[in-house]
């Protein structure tokens, strides 16, 4: 079995970002609204933690972005975008781990 850990940042899409102003092409322009996020893991997804969100709006024309806000975000959104795995990953991983360590230790104490 191999052991794999380390960090990764993925990004995904979230739809659109109410028009505003681009610095960069100089007008009113669409935007996208982005999330970048960063985990740790180890048995990849089987324990992974979150650790760092950066939405960002981006113009559809020139690719620019914009940081926002997160709390103004998250508030904002219906439920969180991140998918489970990722979020959830260490929760689910560790209490995988100790349901087996639990069984083990009632199986070879009930000899």
């Amino acid at each position: 079995m191999k052991i794999e850990w380390g960090s990764r940042t993925r990004s995904l899409n979230l739809g659109t970002y109410p028009g505003r102003r681009c610095e960069t092409c100089q007008g009113d322009r669409p935007f996208g609204l982005w999330l970048r996020y960063t985990c740790d893991y180890i048995f990849d997804p089987a324990l992974s933690k979150v650790l760092e969100r950066k939405y960002v709006a981006v113009c559809e024309s020139c690719g620019q972005g914009a940081l926002l806000d997160t709390k103004t975000i998250e508030a904002a959104l219906k439920k969180d975008p991140i998918p489970w795995q990722d979020r959830l990953g260490f929760v689910v991983g560790a209490g995988a781990i100790a349901l087996v360590a639990l069984v083990v230790f009632v199986v070879t104490h009930l000899r």
